[in-house]
Parts: structure tokens; C-alpha cells; sequence
């Protein structure tokens, strides 16, 4: 299971990689390109096109579960069903998708609603960026093909492959002055050759046996359906509106320009640490949903796994207080300024997150996502009504406050009331070791940034790395990964003494 569990891992640190270079590099250079008040523009369009990922309604993951399912139990008829059904319903996402979009755009003029600083191309963005999330929301379910049949990792590097192409893109736009409605059909290209033409075309050659076809979609048979992936649906979809709401709320609020640009970097760098978290469970709870049982031993991977992302994830909260000003300055050319209450926030934010992540994802692939979905639903409720609250006095602090207050409350108080009743077990143990996983990590990380001598600002993050963070990785970690590396380094020890 381990090296299962690693090579999940490791092609999620691939994915994360890419990632960082698309959010990091490519956000930074466009920041530069366009200004931040033309970069703000692009943001708020990308969020309310986003919003429409709100249409997979949780079905890409319930097929991902029959899928892996039936593979376990050699039913090809029932995945040849699934897929079937899929498609089906696939097409009908899409139909749906897109008239509530250009209803949308007949209906609002976005310069004036979303406080546009130019008018120019924004409907041209918004159609195409409408396209580009309708087909990837289409192409969310039988991506889970690949999942479904014991093939994550391959799955993975397809998907990878597109992220790579939308890099490219990004990199040619910017390199020959292209404004956003080039990107955005640079954008629609990549999902259509990328995402659907070349995830399809390795799907029927790696999985020759099973048959394409579309079924005809029906109210008889979605309803049961529904019934089983209604809460994967609210699970799934909170996150998409947690991500893309508070974003359109400061547009319409008049909060864009430096201000909007700056909350969404440092909501970016934190970002990156929730991915870690959100990826590392991932790759822990597939293993594990294969044979879930709620048994003991079940929530003893789930407890080590919690204890290290607790710890790491405070770590990168401090590193993230210490060092944003830094990377935000080098990541824009100083255009955009640094606010530390709203990093101190965020950072706050990342702990919460991690801790609730092993738990969360353990339950969705075991098709028990009620817990979860409801604890969305009130961080929803609570982050968003205190953002409307806070941000006309507050500011983008005001709004990276409530938002914290929003994932303490949903994921730090309500995910442990209700995974109990699904676990069977008590969750006190496990919240405990997270707890003080986190403060522990807090505390040393903090008095080694303390410590620090006057430095650069490269050699002052290489110095904390090394001294603060890597130890705390390293004493964190699960006792079996520890016990598997000292193995290792024996195994390599004893072969370098007999050669």
C-alpha cells in the first residue's frame, strides 16, 4: 500500500509543481503584462466562469466510485453501463451549462456589474471561459474512468498534460503582447484538444474493453442516482463556490484593482499548502477506501496522516507570514502590496484545512459525503455572511477574516461532530494529535524565524527551511514512512560496504 500510496503522491507533487508555475510564474508575468487593475478584470471573469463547475453536481466522483466499484468485482457489464450513463448525462451538463450561461450574459452587462476597469473583449472572455469550464465539467466523469480502474496515476498524467499545454499558452501570450481574449481562446484550444481529445483517445486505448456509447438520459434513471451523490454533489461544488464567491463579492463590492490582486496572491500562496494537504489525502484515502471497513486500523492511517498535514501545514502558515511580503514582491515586480493581517488569516485557514482533509476525502471515496457536504454548507453560510459583514469597514482584511471564521466553525467544530457517527469511533484522539501537531510546529517554526539573522530575503527562507520546517516534516511524519526510510538508508549503507 505504500508504494501505491507514493506513487499517487508523487504525480500530484507533479501536479502541484505545475501548479505553482502556473499560478506563480504565469500569474506574476500576466500581473506585469496587463497591470494589476487588467489582471483584476481577467480574475473576476475566470471566477464567474468557474462558478459554472457547480453543473458536475458530484457525478464525476459517484462514477469514479461505481467504476472502481465494479472493477473490484470484475462486473465489466455494470461499468459499461456506468459509462453509458455518463456520457449521457455529460451531454445534458454541457446543454444545460451553456444556455444558463448566455442567459446570463443577455441578461447582465458585466462591465458595469462586476466593476470592470474596460469593457472591451468581456464578453468575448466571459463566452469562451464559459466553454473552456463547461468541457471540463464534461469531462470530469470519464476522467474517473481512470480512477475507477485502478489507473490514478495514468489518469494523472493525462490531465497533467493539458495543465502543461495551458502553461505553454499562457507563456506564448505573453510573449507576443496577446491580450485576455487571445488567452482565453488559447484557453478554449487547450481544453478542447487536451482535456476531451486526448483523454478520450488514451481512454479507448488503455481500456479497449469497454464499449462507448451514449444512453439516453432519464428522470428513472438519474434519481436513484442522485440519491447516492447528492451530498458528493454539495461536497464537491462548495469548494468551487468557496474558491470563485468571495472573488465576484469584492468585484461587485468595488474591492479590485492592487487591493483584489493582492488578496487573491496571498490566498494563492496559501493555496498551495491546502493542495498539498488536499493531494496527500487523496493518495491516502484511495488506498484506503479499497477496503474501507471503519476499522481500527483505518483510523489509525487516518491519524498519522492528520498529525503530519497539522504540522506541515502550521509550518507553511508561519513560512507564509515570515516570507510572503518577500515573494509577492519578487511574484509582481512590487506592483502589488503586501497586507500581513490578511496572510496571518489565510494562514489560519491552511491548519484548519489540513486537519479536516484526511477525514474528508476518506469519506467521499467510501460514498459517505454527508458530513463533509454539511460542514460546506455552514462554512458557506457563516464565511460568506461575515464577509458581506465585514468587508465595507474592513476591507480585504475584513474578508480574509471572515473567511477564516467560515472554515473554523464548518471544518474546525461540525466535520468532527458528524465523522464520528460514520467512523464508529471516537475522533477525540485523532483532533488531539492535530492539535498539538500544529502547535508544536507553530511555536518552532516562529522562534527559528525569530531567530534568524539579518539576511537576504533567499538566504533567510533557505535558513528556515532547513532549520525550522524540514525537522518538523521529519518528526511528524508516520512512524511507517520513518521506519521504511532508516530500512532504505540500511539497504544502501550495507550495499555501499560490500561493493
Amino acid at each position: 500500500m505504500l508504494a501505491r500510496v507514493s506513487r499517487n503522491f508523487a504525480v500530484q507533487i507533479l501536479a502541484l509543481v505545475l501548479m505553482i508555475v502556473e499560478r506563480v510564474v504565469a500569474v506574476g508575468l500576466l500581473v506585469q503584462a496587463w497591470g494589476p487593475n487588467g489582471y483584476a478584470d481577467w480574475a473576476i471573469l475566470l471566477s464567474i466562469t468557474g462558478l459554472l463547475q457547480l453543473g458536475e453536481l458530484g457525478l464525476n466522483v459517484y462514477n469514479g466510485n461505481v467504476w472502481q466499484r465494479n472493477h473490484a468485482a470484475g462486473d465489466h457489464a455494470g461499468s459499461d453501463r456506468m459509462l453509458a450513463t455518463a456520457l449521457g448525462n455529460a451531454l445534458v451538463q454541457g446543454i444545460v451549462l451553456l444556455a444558463l450561461a448566455l442567459v446570463f450574459l443577455a441578461l447582465v452587462d458585466l462591465p458595469s456589474a462586476l466593476n470592470l476597469s474596460t469593457e472591451e473583449g468581456a464578453s468575448d472572455v466571459f463566452v469562451m471561459l464559459s466553454l473552456f469550464t463547461i468541457l471540463m465539467v464534461m469531462r470530469g466523469s470519464i476522467s474517473q474512468l481512470y480512477r475507477g480502474h485502478g489507473l490514478y496515476v495514468r489518469g494523472s498524467i493525462v490531465a497533467l498534460l493539458g495543465t502543461a499545454a495551458l502553461l505553454g499558452s499562457t507563456a506564448l501570450a505573453i510573449s507576443v503582447d496577446a491580450g485576455p481574449v487571445a488567452l482565453a481562446a488559447a484557453y478554449l484550444a487547450c481544453q478542447i484538444v487536451f482535456g476531451i481529445g486526448l483523454a478520450v483517445w488514451d481512454l479507448r486505448r488503455s481500456l479497449p474493453h469497454l464499449h462507448w456509447r451514449v444512453a439516453r438520459p432519464s428522470w428513472r434513471a438519474f434519481l436513484p442516482i442522485w440519491k447516492d451523490a447528492r451530498w458528493l454533489a454539495v461536497e464537491q461544488c462548495a469548494p468551487v463556490a468557496w474558491l470563485q464567491l468571495p472573488v465576484l463579492a469584492m468585484g461587485i463590492a468595488g474591492l479590485g484593482g492592487p487591493a483584489l490582486v493582492a488578496f487573491l496572491l496571498i490566498r494563492t500562496l496559501a493555496g498551495f499548502a491546502k493542495q498539498v494537504a488536499t493531494m496527500l489525502s487523496i493518495a491516502v484515502g484511495i488506498e484506503i477506501a479499497g477496503g474501507a471497513t471503519s476499522s481500527a486500523a483505518d483510523t489509525s492511517r487516518l491519524s498519522a496522516l492528520g498529525r503530519f498535514l497539522a504540522a506541515t501545514s502550521a509550518a507553511a502558515g508561519v513560512g507564509l507570514i515570515l516570507f510572503g511580503e518577500a515573494i509577492l514582491s519578487i511574484w509582481t515586480g512590487g506592483t502589488v502590496p503586501f497586507d500581513l493581517l490578511v496572510a496571518v488569516w489565510l494562514g489560519c485557514g491552511i491548519v484548519v484545512s489540513a486537519i479536516a482533509q484526511p477525514i474528508a476525502k476518506y469519506l467521499a471515496f467510501t460514498n459517505r459525503a454527508r458530513p463533509n457536504a454539511l460542514a460546506w454548507i455552514v462554512q458557506l453560510a457563516i464565511g460568506l455572511s461575515a464577509m458581506a459583514l465585514a468587508m465595507p469597514t474592513y476591507g480585504i482584511v475584513g474578508a480574509a477574516a471572515a473567511l477564516a471564521l467560515g472554515e473554523g466553525v464548518g471544518m474546525g467544530l461540525v466535520l468532527p461532530v458528524l465523522a464520528r457517527r460514520e467512523l464508529r469511533g471516537p475522533l477525540a484522539p485523532y483532533y488531539r494529535a492535530c492539535v498539538l501537531g500544529g502547535i508544536g510546529s507553530a511555536g518552532w517554526c516562529g522562534f527559528v524565524g525569530l531567530l534568524l539573522p539579518p539576511a537576504s530575503p533567499s538566504l533567510e527562507a533557505m535558513l528556515w527551511i532547513l532549520f525550522a520546517a524540514v525537522p518538523v516534516m521529519i518528526v511528524a511524519s508516520p512512524s511507517t514512512l520513518r521506519r521504511h526510510a532508516k530500512l532504505r538508508w540500511q539497504q544502501i549503507f550495507q550495499q555501499r560496504q560490500q561493493a
